[in-house]
């Protein structure tokens, strides 16, 4: 979008300013060790608002010639895309594994380990076998749960290109 706004001259700059303020809205809500926001609605975040208002600066430009309505063009159907965009990582950033799926899974599987404990040989390479197997299972288990939350924990997208983007529109931003 920053490309398509920059292309608009200094009629754009005002969108460029909110575009590189909702970036940093953006890896703040996401990757802030604070979980103050969590609670909060999608639509209520400090980035969702900045977004909004782009689309408002966006479709008020007063396009001087073709080229930039269309330039105009491009910038909004790009921040239609954002907000789409934002309302499915909002949904799927809050959407956890159940506990109960949690719990009901490592009842069903001690269960079933504590038959086989029962009817398993009493040598070395049995115990062994069963100790790695409910190993493999456990680190089954914490990747399922892992993967519930791809913006915290151990394994968590990294936010580098989000401050990539964050480093190239302050750098390109307007004089004046």
């Amino acid at each position: 979008t920053d490309p398509e706004l920059a292309g608009l001259g200094p009629a754009g700059c005002a969108a460029r300013a909110v575009l590189g303020a909702y970036v940093g809205a953006v890896v703040a809500e996401t990757w802030a060790p604070g979980d103050d926001l969590a609670v909060a609605a999608a639509s209520e975040r400090p980035s969702a608002i900045l977004l909004f208002r782009l689309d408002s600066l966006v479709r008020g430009l007063d396009p001087a010639d073709t080229e930039q309505a269309a330039v105009r063009r491009a910038a909004s159907a790009l921040v239609l895309e954002l907000i789409d965009r934002q309302w499915k990582v909002a949904g799927d950033a809050a959407s956890n594994v159940p506990m109960a799926f949690i719990g009901v899974v490592i009842a069903w599987l001690a269960l079933i380990y504590a038959g086989f404990g029962v009817f398993a040989p009493g040598n070395p390479v049995a115990m062994v076998a069963l100790g790695f197997s409910a190993l493999c299972i456990a680190a089954a288990l914490f990747l399922v749960a892992e993967l519930g939350q791809p913006f915290a924990g151990p394994m968590r997208v990294s936010p580098e290109p989000m401050q990539d983007v964050l480093r190239h529109v302050e750098r390109g931003a307007c004089s004046g």
